[in-house]
């Protein structure tokens, strides 16, 4: 005289009607919900230019595999590059230089080639990491 069962005892199943109705319902809750929840980023656009102004031509700084330094192509030794970097500067309107390196010199050699740039007036300094 059980509700349904076979005369061996109660069933122990799992009804799952209801846990799919449930899931179901809120899943619909859900989605009606999300699109009035988004929000965008406000993002400023930068205005067209007509004419843009010419890139500022930088001074390039080069440090190569073997230690050897590079100001505009000529050979310069550590202790001249402030010297020559600022008569390199003086004839642009930008103070913009940028170092190239190796990656097989050290770290310490690209330290201090970048202090001797600071020194030299330059004024950002662009680092660039040469890889082979």
């Amino acid at each position: 005289m059980g509700f349904g069962s076979t005369g061996r005892g109660p069933r122990s199943e799992i009804n799952v009607t209801p846990l799919v109705d449930v899931v179901l319902v809120l899943l619909i809750i859900f989605l009606l919900i999300m699109p009035w929840t988004q929000t965008g980023i406000g993002v400023r656009l930068p205005s067209r230019v007509q004419n843009p102004a010419p890139a500022p031509s930088a001074a390039r700084v080069e440090l190569d595999a073997r230690g050897r330094i590079f100001v505009e192509g000529d050979s310069t030794p550590l202790e001249e590059v402030a010297a020559r970097l600022r008569a390199v500067l003086a004839a642009r309107p930008s103070k913009l230089a940028v170092l190239a390196a190796s990656d097989e010199v050290s770290y310490a050699a690209v330290a201090d080639l970048l202090d001797a740039v600071r020194s030299g007036g330059a004024e950002p300094v662009g680092v660039v990491l040469a890889h082979r």
